[in-house]
């Protein structure tokens, strides 16, 4: 594959870990300025909120709990 196909193609990634279908219509309406913006914006986020102590399993169960 040329380096100029992967540069056409675009893979899907949302600011959110498993958005919604609305979610996913709606930033799929932004200009791609705004939805790179928006992914940037979570990533440091999430980089900047640190290390938890919980396990996957903690952070899964607490949320299951929320439901």
């Amino acid at each position: 594959m040329s380096l100029n196909r992967v540069k056409e193609k675009k893979i899907p990634c949302y600011p959110w870990a498993t958005p919604t279908e609305e979610q996913k219509c709606l930033f799929d309406t932004l200009r791609y300025e705004e939805q790179l913006k928006m992914v940037q914006e979570a990533l440091r986020e999430g980089l900047e909120s640190g290390i938890s102590d919980q396990s996957i399993d903690d952070i899964i169960d607490s949320k299951e709990t929320e439901i």
